[in-house]
């Protein structure tokens, strides 16, 4: 039996109607999204990427039997995101996933994520992401130490812009 405990997603900018996360709960999975904050400011029937690939994942896994290998959903997931976008003008949008099919009984990892389950903790992670993750905390602390407040850094995320090259 599964039990969850809490739930709970937060937008990084306070303001949830910019909410990039989801959370899917049904008898076949259990899902927590992490839409990618877009590199691009543009809209999608006025979301960002990262919401609209969290909505297809979500619709996505409504509609699946839970009967499919991992490759085979991803890939499926993917063609849908892929068809939902046209690709000149709102790519790269994308998300991280953690998925857990109840009916295979295997724990799904996309993307830069991790899981704790029964108090084991699985990570995915990409040492470009750890590299970048750092890069970020000397960016804000430098940011900081400059005099710049952290509510300020939270409405304009100067230490992103600073590694967004990378």
């Amino acid at each position: 039996m599964i039990n969850i405990i809490k739930q709970f997603t937060k937008s990084k900018t306070g303001i949830e109607s910019a909410n990039e996360d989801g959370l899917f709960i049904s008898e076949k999975y259990i899902a927590v999204i992490d839409g990618a904050t877009s590199k691009v400011n543009k809209l999608h029937n006025g979301l960002t990427g990262g919401q609209v690939v969290r909505n297809i994942i979500i619709s996505y896994l409504q509609e699946s039997s839970g009967l499919k290998p991992f490759k085979e959903t991803v890939l499926d997931i993917q063609h849908c995101i892929e068809n939902s976008f046209p690709a000149s003008r709102y790519f790269p949008a994308s998300a991280s996933a953690v998925i857990y099919n109840i009916q295979r009984k295997e724990l799904w990892m996309v993307g830069d994520c991790q899981a704790l389950v029964n108090h084991q903790l699985f990570c995915n992670k990409k040492k470009v992401d750890t590299i970048l993750s750092e890069a970020r905390a000397l960016a804000i602390n430098a940011l900081l130490s400059q005099g710049i407040s952290e509510t300020e850094l939270m409405i304009e995320d100067k230490a992103r812009e600073l590694i967004l090259p990378f």
